[in-house]
């Protein structure tokens, strides 16, 4: 991969970021937010936030596909990587 493509896909992994932030920020409580999602209760983790599904599932698709875009090209994290992570 050159680097003009390394750069492209920098603002995939803002984009996503950012997403992630303005979820945070819409959630009433963002602590229980960020507990449900890491627990997987993803419906607990919404519940949180005062919006129609209709616009959470679009924000959400969104920053998958930037995810996605972002780490086509990215290394396989090592185990104590996902370990660290997952922590």
């Amino acid at each position: 991969m050159s680097l003009t493509d390394h750069f492209r896909r920098t603002p995939a992994a803002f984009q996503a970021v950012a997403t992630l932030f303005r979820l945070l920020g819409a959630s009433e409580d963002p602590v229980a937010f960020i507990q449900h999602a890491r627990a997987g209760d993803i419906e607990a983790a919404f519940d949180t936030i005062d919006r129609p599904n209709d616009e959470l599932h679009r924000e959400v698709t969104a920053m998958r596909e930037f995810s996605v875009e972002a780490g086509a090209d990215a290394p396989e994290p090592s185990d104590e990587e996902r370990e660290l992570l997952s922590s």
